[in-house]
């Protein structure tokens, strides 16, 4: 994944688990819903960008210390990042929309 963000990229979503096209375009489209609803702000679908999370390697000592912090099957690990390029006419995308994004009940992650 580019560490910068592509001048269109407004969403970057990080998964760590890959996803079909087809989940792939129904997760953009429920957030660009969401996005619409709780800050009126309009964004395309050329701007939200999926990438796949790089996790690293746990050796088994940390595995066990971590144990809390970890997963649990069924669980989704999604990292959302909102960019503001302050472009003059560019919509702010705001804390609300990208809580609201993250919150299971209006983004169906899993």
């Amino acid at each position: 994944a580019a560490p910068y963000p592509l001048p269109s990229e407004r969403i970057r979503v990080m998964m760590a688990t890959p996803i079909s096209a087809e989940i792939e375009a129904r997760l953009r489209s429920e957030i660009l819903q969401v996005c619409a609803f709780v800050s009126d702000l309009v964004l395309e679908e050329q701007h939200i960008r999926f990438v796949q999370m790089v996790l690293e390697e746990e050796s088994p000592q940390e595995e066990s210390s971590n144990a809390g912090g970890r997963s649990h099957a069924g669980e989704v690990q999604v990292v959302v990042v909102g960019f503001n390029h302050g472009y003059q006419a560019e919509q702010r995308i705001d804390e609300n929309a990208l809580s609201e994004i993250c919150q299971p009940e209006s983004v169906a992650w899993s």
